[in-house]
């Protein structure tokens, strides 16, 4: 019943907010789809998590995704990850990522990324975290993402 509430909830955020909000992992709006979403943790006494999806750019016209919210963390931040020397490194990515026409552009563990940083309250596997991702051309939209612990196995693929 927890459950439902807080999917009510992020619903009712998200139209209250004017953006479409995904009750499920994917969503489409404006020529994108963005789908296969999670947030992994690696515990409930993590500072951080991360937050993983594909875009797909149906359209004719590039977009780019310039900015990520989420009111489970006090700084939500889009990044790749580097391997320098053999060591990873994290890079903000402050002007956003692009989405080229007729792309798939893959969030994954590894690489391009969005983390929640100073969360707000710990995340366990099976909550759930409303993310609002703002494109550039295609506006706002709200999805109601499932945690998973960090390296949970993915049958959706």
């Amino acid at each position: 019943m927890r459950g439902l509430r807080r999917l009510a909830l992020a619903a009712c955020v998200a139209v209250a907010a004017g953006a479409p909000a995904a009750t499920e992992t994917a969503i489409e709006a404006n020529g994108l789809r963005v789908a296969q979403g999670r947030v992994a943790s690696v515990g409930p006494s993590a500072p951080t998590a991360a937050a993983y999806f594909s875009v797909t750019n149906a359209g004719a016209t590039a977009d780019r995704l310039v900015a990520a919210e989420s009111a489970a963390a006090r700084r939500v931040e889009m990044h790749a990850q580097e391997l320098v020397d053999g060591v990873a490194r994290m890079i903000a990515l402050d002007d956003g990522i692009d989405l080229p026409p007729g792309a798939t552009v893959e969030l994954a563990q590894g690489g391009l990324h969005v983390m929640l940083m100073g969360l707000t309250e710990p995340l366990s596997p099976g909550d759930r975290v409303a993310l609002t991702l703002v494109f550039e051309r295609a506006g706002s939209v709200t999805l109601d993402l499932p945690v998973e612990a960090l390296g949970a196995a993915r049958h959706d693929h």
